[in-house]
């Protein structure tokens, strides 16, 4: 209903933020394309609650995702953290193959220590394949104890998979580091 559209995106400018992510949640019952314009004007126009973006930015890519990959991408590159981190979890939720390229090459290019960095691991742990774990498996191996603790971190919401768990603590050992060993238990073993 055309009509309904109107009144969402009137409701949209509310002043109350939960009633604005609510509206943007009822916008995943509506016509994509009219959607996906709404939702790029807002985030482009930006609000004073980060969750509002968040929502915003989940939403898009649920109603959009391949046409939006690239324009929530270049929120990786915002001045606010939470709009980074924002960004990079809902690419690696939304489990394209292209998001995680995208949030694997960025890696190289995000400073290694500070959060953006940590949010790059969490998502692209989110993206829930091989590709994903193996990527992260070489940080532990390959890079230095910060970053090696942050895939760690990042992995460990798969806590409950053997596999997965026999493999980063396998890395951890041949890292030979007292700290992430420490990290290891403490996230993986509940110690």
């Amino acid at each position: 209903a055309p009509r309904a559209m109107i009144e969402l995106v009137d409701a949209l400018h509310d002043p109350e933020p939960g009633v604005r992510i609510g509206v943007i949640k009822a916008f995943e019952q509506a016509l994509p394309h009219e959607v996906e314009l709404v939702l790029r004007s807002a985030i482009h126009c930006g609000d004073s609650e980060p969750d509002v973006t968040v929502q915003a930015f989940s939403t898009l890519m649920k109603v959009a995702p391949e046409a939006s990959l690239d324009f929530v991408a270049r929120y990786l590159d915002a001045s606010e953290d939470v709009i980074v981190e924002a960004a990079a979890i809902v690419l690696g939720e939304s489990r394209l193959a292209d998001a995680l390229t995208l949030l694997m090459e960025r890696c190289d290019v995000a400073p290694s220590y500070g959060s953006t960095k940590s949010a790059l691991y969490r998502a692209i742990a989110l993206s829930r394949n091989d590709t994903a774990y193996t990527f992260l498996l070489g940080v532990i191996k390959d890079e230095d104890v910060h970053e090696a603790g942050e895939a760690i971190k990042a992995l460990a919401i798969y806590d409950y998979n053997e596999e997965l768990k026999r493999e980063v603590a396998a890395r951890v050992k041949t890292k030979g580091s007292t700290v992430l060993e420490e990290l290891y238990r403490a996230l993986w073993d509940g110690q």
